[in-house]
């Protein structure tokens, strides 16, 4: 049968038998049942009682108790760097608040060596990348003065005066004058560039932020070139905005124009500078159709090309190729912005008759990139001056000059008027008595239908 109570192992009745007898010697019985295991703990009085006689036991033994423990005390501290990183991160918060006090007593808890540590880990900035892109400048030039360090990276490998570049607050403009008044024009910072390849002068140009760029070119070196060994007015015309590019241009010019003659030379260069894809900066904004922004860096180009070399500049300018074989009449034809175009073929018809016949790469005149969309003014005029040489032959798309003119699906009347032009050329006439005639059934029935001069010659076939 089942006991009353339950069966209790035998290192527990050990456990109770050594507690009865440790009870019995101290006269401090305590009740337990018999089965169960030994309450943990005494009363409280008794326990206070066991503590006296062992502190007494222990002094009569001549053995100290042991010392208490501080609760502090095991915690690890802080290293040096790692207290000044809370100091600067304290000194940010401040900053953001615009707590100036606040700010200069947390930076003076933090050591000269460390004074440079990253805040966070996410980005690698110190203090001074946000002091640069943020706040009122009080905080940067606080910052300076105590020498933090200017050509500290963050993970982006930004520079604090890519930060100051790119900023957009209200303050930016004032903020980097200051910064750069404070580091001077040759510290290695300007030309520093960054994993993009951009110096702080193309970061700002990327934000077409046109104060920052003023401040930029007025006091810095405004002729660093980033990895593909562009100038900021490459990249402006390569990729920004018709206002903003007409904005950089024209603060240039004014700085060229008002500087003396042995300080005008960086300014001028700028315009006839080549990148690694030949390109100067006039090819891209030609080639991007800049109403505004082509039409004066293609006069400003040719300017600063005659003063160079005279007439023999002119035309090393407008004969120079870049990428793909492209001059700069090409790429205003492949831009189709006709006072771009207008432009272009005015300074070759001037300078330069050779270059309406230069093909580029894929074996196009410009008159071949112009015609599916030029006016047919613009039209004769190009195809009065480029050689039949140029366009006499297909391209390596295998189209010719009359089947890029029947692409013009925008005006009718205009697309006719052009056609009479090709037609009236005895090369493009004769194309459609070639062997090659089905090729050319398409544009034959074409004109055929459109006028009575093109029904003639379809008739004549």
């Amino acid at each position: 049968m089942p006991s009353e109570y339950p069966i209790v192992p035998k290192y527990q009745e050990q456990n109770i038998n050594a507690a009865k007898e440790r009870d019995e010697g101290s006269r401090t019985s305590v009740p337990v049942a018999e089965g169960y295991p030994m309450p943990g703990v005494l009363q409280h009085e008794e326990r206070e009682h066991n503590l006296d006689a062992a502190k007494e036991k222990d002094e009569g033994d001549g053995v100290s108790a042991p010392e208490q423990k501080h609760p502090m005390q095991g915690v690890p501290t802080l290293s040096p760097r790692e207290q000044a990183r809370r100091a600067l991160t304290s000194a940010l918060d401040s900053m953001q608040h615009d707590d100036y006090a606040e700010f200069v007593a947390h930076l003076a808890n933090v050591p000269e060596e460390h004074k440079d540590t990253r805040l966070f880990e996410t980005d690698l900035k110190t203090i001074l990348h946000h002091a640069c892109s943020m706040g009122d400048p009080k905080y940067a030039s606080y910052l300076l003065e105590h020498k933090y360090n200017m050509s500290a990276v963050d993970v982006q490998a930004n520079t604090p005066l890519h930060c100051a570049a790119t900023a957009i607050d209200n303050q930016s403009a004032e903020r980097l004058q200051l910064i750069l008044h404070s580091i001077g024009m040759t510290h290695p910072s300007a030309r520093a560039t960054n994993l993009k390849g951009e110096a702080p002068i193309h970061s700002a140009v990327a934000c077409e932020n046109f104060e920052n760029v003023k401040a930029l070119v007025n006091l810095s070196d405004h002729c660093v070139l980033d990895l593909e060994s562009r100038t900021f007015l490459h990249r402006a015309a390569r990729n920004q905005s018709d206002d903003f590019v007409s904005n950089v241009l024209r603060h240039v010019l004014e700085r060229a124009a008002e500087a003396p003659p042995e300080k005008a030379g960086p300014y001028e260069k700028l315009l006839c500078s080549e990148d690694l894809s030949g390109y100067m900066p006039v090819h891209y904004a030609a080639k991007r159709g800049l109403q505004y922004a082509g039409v004066t860096m293609l006069e400003a180009t040719v300017a600063q090309a005659e003063r160079r070399r005279g007439e023999d500049g002119i035309r090393d300018i407008l004969g120079h190729m870049g990428g793909a074989g492209n001059t700069i009449l090409n790429c205003a034809a492949k831009g189709k912005c006709e006072p771009v175009l207008q432009a272009a073929i005015s300074a070759y018809k001037q300078h330069h008759m050779a270059g309406f016949s230069i093909q580029d790469d894929e074996n196009r005149a410009p008159i071949h990139n112009a015609a599916s969309y030029v006016s047919a003014d613009l039209f004769s005029q190009m195809l009065e001056n480029t050689d039949v040489l140029a366009y006499g032959k297909h391209t390596k798309d295998g189209s010719n000059l009359l089947t890029l003119v029947m692409q013009d699906k925008t005006d009718r009347s205009r697309r006719q008027e052009k056609i009479k032009l090709c037609l009236g050329v005895p090369e493009i006439a004769s194309w459609i008595n070639i062997r090659d005639r089905m090729a050319w059934s398409h544009c034959v029935r074409c004109t055929w239908r459109e006028t009575a001069q093109n029904i003639y010659i379809y008739k004549t076939c």
